[in-house]
């Protein structure tokens, strides 16, 4: 785990995406071969499920 600019928290989330703390707000970066899909607080589910 990482912290940068104490408001920024960087660990690695399963399926190889990164998990961005930012601000108290979770995004994913679930990185592809096609770009970088960010899945909102609200599809964090969906995501867990998928992996």
């Amino acid at each position: 785990m990482l912290l940068r600019a104490k408001t920024r928290v960087i660990e690695k989330a399963p399926g190889g995406a990164l998990k961005i703390v930012k601000n108290k707000v979770t995004e994913y970066h679930l990185l592809t071969d096609t770009g970088t899909t960010i899945l909102s607080q609200n599809m964090q589910k969906l995501f867990a499920s998928t992996v």
